[in-house]
């Protein structure tokens, strides 16, 4: 995600260093790496055509954990951070929001190849991939000297991108026609 590229712009006017951003970015990188990677099992093992409520359940934590940590830090609301930070809670707010924005990422594939079915995956995944880098560029291209609006802006996609997901309607086309559990 876009967000995580620019932890340092978001971190350094409230004094943290460059090696600092660099952790808490390196965390959040390695977060989503394991968050992807761990809910194909999961999803797989406990969810069968059961990805959306998977998914709500996995935005709603990362929404908690991008609140936490909007909430911690200086906005356009307010001038210092509603609840107190240092950089283990940050660490931890940034780590929980990665792993589980890298859990949402198969599961948006996964359930958008069931909702568009009989296109072919290929076609599924470049439209998520699509959707995501456009956003990502839209979140990159908002300028360091507004950094008390990021993480607002990020807060809101995410729960946005929540009710997005819950007002879309389940189905499980390819699972249906192929007679799998998946």
């Amino acid at each position: 995600n876009g967000w995580s590229g620019i932890i340092s712009d978001i971190m350094q006017p409230i004094g943290y260093s460059d090696d600092d951003s660099g952790w808490f970015g390196f965390s959040s990188t390695i977060a989503t790496i394991v968050g992807g990677l761990l809910i194909g099992y999961v999803g797989d093992k406990y969810f069968q055509k059961k990805f959306k409520i998977l998914l709500i359940w996995i935005l709603i934590l990362s929404n908690i954990f991008f609140i936490w940590f909007t909430v911690s830090l200086r906005s356009v609301f307010w001038d210092d951070g509603v609840i107190p930070q240092n950089k283990v809670s940050l660490l931890i707010a940034i780590t929980g929001a990665g792993f589980f924005i890298g859990c949402s990422n198969p599961l948006f594939l996964e359930y958008a190849v069931e909702l568009t079915y009989p296109l072919p995956e290929a076609v599924s995944a470049v439209l998520v991939t699509l959707c995501n880098n456009v956003g990502a560029s839209i979140f990159l291209s908002i300028p360091p000297s507004i950094n008390k609006v990021m993480n607002i802006f990020m807060t809101l996609t995410a729960i946005f991108a929540t009710f997005a997901v819950i007002a879309v309607p389940e189905k499980y086309l390819r699972a249906e026609v192929h007679g799998t559990e998946d």
